[in-house]
């Protein structure tokens, strides 16, 4: 009877303690599987993330010279001949005189500044206005074919698009009438 008891309190104790291989198992892979789906969802936020913030910095840039030009051009004075036809402005630059009688160009250039059609800056009489994260891959500016009698009227167009990353690209278009009379 002793012998019985024996067996029973060994049997019971085995029983009692610890976890099988299949349980271990079986909660190593749920616990896998939880750590898989956070690092997922984490990731696809993140990229999210860096998508949206790279789209506010190009439609942020694009609308500070969008805003500008489009300001400056309003209170010009006068519109410049560039290529020695008033009539013919179109193209990737323009020159006036601003309200305080300075003359002023705005052209499609390299990072230095200096006037090239090649370029992916926009600048204003020699400066880059645009940052380096950011390329304008095109800047056209339109005028109206005359403008005797009638107050001009300016277009301007720039493909803004980011320096890497996911390559989104936004184009803005803005016309402006001068306040010449």
């Amino acid at each position: 009877m002793a012998l019985i008891m024996l067996l029973n309190k060994h049997k019971n104790f085995r029983n009692e303690k610890g976890f099988t291989l299949v349980e271990v198992m079986v909660v190593v892979f749920i616990f896998s599987i939880v750590i898989f789906m956070t690092i997922s969802i984490f990731t696809v936020a993140n990229k999210s993330q860096r998508e949206v913030l790279e789209k506010y910095a190009l439609q942020k840039e694009g609308a500070y010279l969008m805003e500008m030009m489009s300001r400056e051009l309003r209170m010009a004075t006068a519109i410049n001949n560039v290529n020695g036809d008033q009539a013919n402005l179109n193209g990737t630059e323009i020159e006036f005189t601003n309200y305080e009688g300075i003359l002023v160009k705005y052209c499609k250039s390299l990072a230095n500044g200096v006037c090239d059609a090649s370029g992916y800056y926009v600048a204003r009489n020699g400066l880059a206005l645009n940052a380096s994260k950011i390329k304008v891959s095109n800047f056209n500016v339109y005028t109206s074919k005359t403008f005797v009698g009638t107050r001009p009227l300016i277009t301007i167009s720039l493909n803004v698009k980011y320096n890497g990353g996911y390559q989104n690209e936004f184009y803005l278009q803005n016309s402006v009438a001068l306040r010449l009379y």
